[in-house]
């Protein structure tokens, strides 16, 4: 497997694997503000990820809110007038 990244996509350990990840990085009924990523992520993250379950993990330098995996019913969006 080739690595694009040698650290973690939250902090400088070593990550390993990679794992799909959901992003709001705003108000949740907006479309607009979720997306879908692939982050290496190493074993400490991965935990602190799993653990926070569906309320998600606000990482801090950016007030991001991520969650571990891609699944739709994270997303709480609704049209927006």
């Amino acid at each position: 497997m080739t690595w694009l990244s040698f650290t973690c996509g939250f902090c400088p350990r070593t990550p390993a694997e990679i794992h799909g990840l959901t992003a709001c990085s705003g108000d949740r009924n907006i479309a607009a503000s979720w997306r879908r990523h692939e982050e290496p992520l190493c074993s400490r993250c991965l935990r602190i990820l799993t653990a926070a379950g569906r309320r998600g993990r606000v990482f801090k330098k950016t007030g991001v809110r991520w969650w571990l995996g891609q699944g739709a019913d994270l997303f709480a969006a609704t049209p927006t007038p």
